[in-house]
């Protein structure tokens, strides 16, 4: 197979560009498909892109030419040709960041009317850092119709794969040669990601997204259950005043202590809200409550220091936050730092602390996605922090909101629930590892993941 000057030159938009890939590199191109049906888009965001390199990158994507099959060739159409090496470079950044080796890549850099005037990849020996590894162009000059290669790097050998020479002189001098060319049928990261996306819409769009109380002085208001016990064998009218304090420390269900909760006086009418002064406002509440006041009398010169953000009306108080009606709502809960994602569900009116979020909820069926394998495997792709000596994974609401969640309908749902719920019932029951397997493979058919797709997952998910 030869690809000649004039087979280059002839792209001069999509439908030209999908012809040349169809007849020069031999990929199978379903007809009348429009390039966007055969390709993964990397969205500038996704890949780090800004300020002058944003404005220089039209657009990035990975030919895949059947659902959930890579090919490892990038298109990048560029506003110019000036300056596109060093964006090229960063593009490259990006999507290493997404999972992609950029030295498995082929990159075919394009003008804005999809005609190539450079073929690139990075070139080194497979233990090679591709940031260490030599950048090779092959540039195609169009005004003269000249094929050079750029003077700080060498003529690349290899191309798509294949034996890839330029030959010049007098003898044939003006084509390049390609092998015949297929598509390699593999599923990457970035493409998978990418589907993941677009086969579900943002958690925000489904749900509201909350994050625990912040006593301030976590110390005084936080109790264990000796401490609970103490309060209300002195005085039983406290139980007024804790909540439960539930901590989802693992997947499903969740661990317990308590919480005083007295929120502010600006928010709630209590019997010494229209106290003259905090010494009276402090008698009062004393009578009435003489166990927790004991306790939390304690810590007084602590949270009468706190930030005034985090202090109600008096000392013994809670901020004024309306989230304390939360504790009445059923809801889903997790660890806003966290190895993994380890969502659990409250029915019991409880309250969690900032260290983690909640979803005010009744929908078992979203317990399900966010602790399937599917989803945790996303989690480690997107949430992880660049600094390789953290290895918690941030479930922060910036992240969270943008998490897309497959749409299911009832009958999805209500088989869901009724997996989600025998766990919740029996959480130490020997079947509940089967269970996650059948929960994991109904998200799988939800996000419509091929068998390659499924065992990335799995693979990765093992190590």
């Amino acid at each position: 197979m030869l690809i000649t000057r004039e087979d280059i030159q002839r792209i001069g938009d999509e439908d030209t560009l999908l012809h040349f890939l169809e007849e020069k590199l031999n990929l199978s191109i379903p007809e009348g498909l429009p390039l966007e049906d055969i390709t993964t888009k990397f969205g500038k965001h996704a890949l780090g892109l800004s300020g002058v390199v944003a404005n220089q990158v039209l657009d990035c994507q990975e030919l895949s030419v059947s659902s959930g099959k890579s090919s490892g060739i990038i298109l990048i159409r560029f506003n110019s040709e000036s300056g596109y090496t060093e964006a090229l470079r960063v593009v490259a950044e990006g999507l290493d960041r997404l999972g992609r080796n950029p030295m498995d890549l082929r990159f075919i850099c394009m003008n804005e009317y999809f005609r190539p005037f450079a073929f690139s990849n990075f070139e080194g020996s497979e233990s090679q850092d591709w940031q260490t590894a030599v950048l090779n162009i092959r540039v195609w000059t169009q005004e003269n119709t000249h094929i050079h290669t750029s003077s700080e790097h060498e003529l690349p050998v290899n191309f798509f794969c294949e034996e890839f020479s330029i030959e010049s002189g007098n003898n044939t001098k003006d084509k390049i040669e390609i092998n015949e060319f297929d598509v390699i049928e593999s599923t990457s990261s970035a493409s998978l990601l990418t589907k993941l996306e677009g086969n579900g819409t943002p958690l925000s769009t489904h749900e509201e997204i909350l994050i625990g109380i912040t006593p301030g002085y976590t110390r005084a208001f936080v109790i264990n259950e000796y401490t609970y016990k103490q309060i209300l064998d002195e005085d039983s009218e406290s139980i007024r005043l804790i909540k439960r304090l539930p901590e989802p420390n693992q997947k499903w269900r969740c661990d317990s202590a308590y919480l005083i909760c007295i929120p502010s006086s600006k928010i709630i009418q209590w019997p010494w809200s229209e106290a003259k002064n905090e010494l009276e406002a402090e008698h009062i509440f004393a009578a009435n409550y003489s166990a927790v006041s004991t306790h939390l009398k304690r810590y007084k010169i602590r949270l009468e220091n706190r930030s005034p953000v985090h202090q109600g009306e008096f000392y013994w108080e809670l901020a004024p936050r309306n989230l304390f009606s939360m504790t009445e709502n059923p809801k889903i809960m997790y660890k806003t730092l966290s190895p993994s994602m380890q969502a659990t569900y409250d029915d019991l009116k409880g309250l969690p602390l900032s260290t983690s979020f909640l979803i005010p909820t009744t929908d078992l069926s979203l317990l399900a996605v966010l602790n399937s394998k599917l989803f945790n495997w996303y989690a480690h792709k997107k949430f992880r922090s660049p600094d390789p000596k953290i290895k918690a994974l941030a479930f922060t609401k910036q992240n969270m909101v943008k998490a897309p969640i497959a749409l299911r309908t009832e009958e999805q749902k209500a088989e869901l629930l009724g997996l989600v719920q025998q766990i919740l019932d029996t959480p130490d029951s020997p079947k509940i590892p089967d269970i996650e397997r059948e929960i994991d493979q109904l998200i799988y058919k939800l996000y419509e993941l091929t068998d390659a797709e499924i065992a990335l997952i799995e693979e990765e998910s093992n190590k």
